[in-house]
């Protein structure tokens, strides 16, 4: 049996889309139930930023490569993924 502590950790595809709101409305409803490990948007940095400071996600990747290299000055304390390959390593990643 599955100890009540032990958080699921959650890859968000389309984390600005509507389908990436709805599952971090769940995700804030249940903090000690998951933990947000990977995140993928396309482009939207405004929309990504406050997400990445709220979840402090392990893994980060935009796959639009100009708005990649954007996100990484706001956190230069991730290494952000971009493209496809990005967002296929995160949610392919073992964890």
């Amino acid at each position: 049996m599955e100890s009540k502590n032990k958080m699921k950790k959650v890859v968000l595809l389309g984390a600005t889309g509507s389908i990436g709101d709805n599952t971090l409305s769940v995700m804030r409803k249940f903090p000690d139930k998951f933990k947000l490990f990977g995140i993928v948007a396309h482009q939207n940095i405004e929309k990504l930023i406050p997400i990445i400071k709220e979840f402090e996600p392990t893994l980060i990747c935009l796959t639009d490569n100009q708005a990649a290299k954007e996100a990484q000055k706001f956190f230069p304390q991730y290494e952000i993924k971009s493209n496809i390959s990005g967002a296929e390593e995160i949610a392919s990643h073992q964890e």
